[in-house]
């Protein structure tokens, strides 16, 4: 996959995961897309090396909710996992 498409791959994810937090929280997307971009997640995903734009939305949200209620150690211990 060449780095424009992994990085529209990544910017699609983000659009996804803001969304999630808009319905979940009922925030603006303004407040959505802040609150997202403080995540441990969104630093990971942004990093093309990790491979975590390949995953399906479906799966970023879930990671997204374990970061929510366990911090980025719970999300370090469900990404060990994998």
């Amino acid at each position: 996959m060449t780095n424009s498409r992994a990085r529209t791959a990544i910017a699609n994810s983000a659009v996804g995961l803001t969304r999630y937090l808009v319905r979940r929280h009922h925030i603006s997307k303004d407040r959505a897309y802040m609150r997202l971009y403080k995540t441990e997640l969104f630093g990971l995903l942004g990093n093309i090396k990790t491979g975590l734009f390949l995953e399906p939305n479906e799966r970023l949200i879930e990671l997204l909710k374990v970061e929510e209620r366990s911090g980025a150690d719970g999300l370090y211990a469900r990404l060990s996992e994998i």
